[in-house]
């Protein structure tokens, strides 16, 4: 039987991304020590936040598959999607440290930059190889992220239903959520309301990592649409250093910590953060908040209608039908 590595060797792309890379693995080995965690192969992300000089761990996550919707309406169990819920849950947590005071509600302090670490690249488009090869990153003498213009990627038609045929579904993949972060914003319909729009600066990715499917997968394959372009950036350093004899074998298991507490999928809910948030302001009812603020349901819709023309009808007419039918009834 042949040997198989856990993740191949690569070169970091800078020493920003092997520092936001050592933080969040040495955080979640001790958090496996802690909480007992026997776990097969995962994929682990967290969110952090830069303040010009400090990197700080706000959420981390681990998680690699779909489950049926529970009561608390938790589904999605990707490492990536229950980071971003975690980072939600805190920042209106500690509101008073993270946000600024605005006239008509909040905005993130400016002096904090928002990053993305995953160990390996998102599911879904961002790791289909056709139509973007390209060369390795060159390691560059830099202490924070690069700054970089990403250049256009040009599809016919064609070429895109190709790229996406092999996992179309009706569940969003990772690479069509974090895009739709880039598009809208990472804090979501709710904390749209009164929150100032929340944009990725970095993304630093592991095993699977390609610049230009990444760029693909997460930000440039939108076309008539202002999107966000964060710096992409890999690591040497991997989270998982195993040898194994066999075929991969990931875990089902799934978790989020903030400050090393493990949340509960109640905590994880919209109708958590919907409730923590109506402390701090004035909101509509639960139901009409899931749409989030008029500008942000106005960029959804237009997005939704980009990837309409885009041979991805079935899986974006579902969202809009389940999206916004209660608000429309």
């Amino acid at each position: 039987m042949s040997i198989r590595h856990a993740e191949k060797e690569r070169k970091s792309s800078c020493r920003f991304a092997d520092d936001i890379a050592f933080l969040v693995i040495e955080k979640f080995k001790y958090l496996k020590e802690i909480h007992c965690l026997d776990l097969k192969q995962t994929v682990v992300s967290a969110f952090l936040l830069h303040d010009g000089e400090n990197l700080e761990l706000v959420s981390i996550a681990y998680g690699t598959t779909f489950y049926e919707k529970t009561e608390s309406g938790l589904h999605d169990c990707h490492a990536e999607i229950l980071a971003r819920r975690g980072f939600l849950v805190q920042l209106v947590k500690k509101s008073e440290i993270y946000f600024d005071s605005q006239p008509d509600g909040f905005r993130l302090k400016p002096k904090y930059t928002v990053h993305l670490y995953t160990s390996s690249a998102p599911c879904g488009n961002s790791c289909l190889a056709r139509y973007c090869k390209g060369k390795k990153d060159d390691f560059q003498d830099l202490d924070l992220w690069p700054v970089e213009e990403h250049e256009k990627i040009y599809f016919t038609q064609v070429d895109e239903i190709e790229i996406e045929r092999k996992g179309e579904t009706l569940n969003w993949s990772c690479s069509d959520k974090i895009l739709k972060w880039n598009a809208v914003g990472v804090q979501g319909s709710i904390l749209s309301i009164k929150l100032e729009p929340i944009f990725l600066t970095s993304i630093v990715c592991g095993r699977k990592y390609s610049k230009k499917r990444l760029r693909r997968g997460v930000c440039c394959r939108l076309f008539d649409f202002t999107v966000n372009h964060p710096s992409l950036m890999t690591s040497r350093l991997k989270l998982d250093e195993s040898v194994y004899e066999e075929a991969a074998e990931f875990s089902r298991d799934y978790g989020c910590f903030v400050e090393d507490k493990k949340l509960n999928d109640e905590e994880m809910s919209r109708q958590s953060l919907y409730n923590s948030f109506s402390k701090l302001c004035e909101l509509p009812e639960f139901e009409t908040a899931k749409v989030g603020s008029k500008n942000y349901e106005e960029k959804l819709r237009f997005l939704f209608r980009n990837f309409d023309t885009r041979k991805l009808k079935k899986k974006f007419d579902f969202f809009i039908n389940n999206k916004f039918e209660k608000t429309e009834s």
